[in-house]
């Protein structure tokens, strides 16, 4: 999941930096249904930035649930980029 979910944000954000804030708001209802909501997070994000911080706060229940951290590879390498 964490792998896809970064993807996803990486696409997103080339998208926001096209001007397509429609698409990106599509799209960041669809991170909320299929990634977001399951993973526990309790609204759909309005920006990229918020589906980072839904994303991380939900991932963080998780691991403490499960018993079980995700690697954070991807993360390192993605993250900057979004947060500009």
């Amino acid at each position: 999941m964490g792998a896809h979910f970064w993807d996803w944000m990486l696409w997103l954000r080339g998208k926001e930096a096209a001007g397509k804030g429609d698409l990106v708001a599509i799209h960041l209802e669809k991170v909320f249904d299929h990634l977001l909501a399951p993973l526990g997070a309790e609204r759909p994000p309005s920006s990229i930035r918020e589906a980072l911080a839904l994303y991380l706060e939900a991932r963080t229940r998780a691991e403490r649930r499960f018993g079980h951290r995700v690697l954070r590879d991807l993360e390192a390498e993605v993250a900057p980029v979004l947060v500009d």
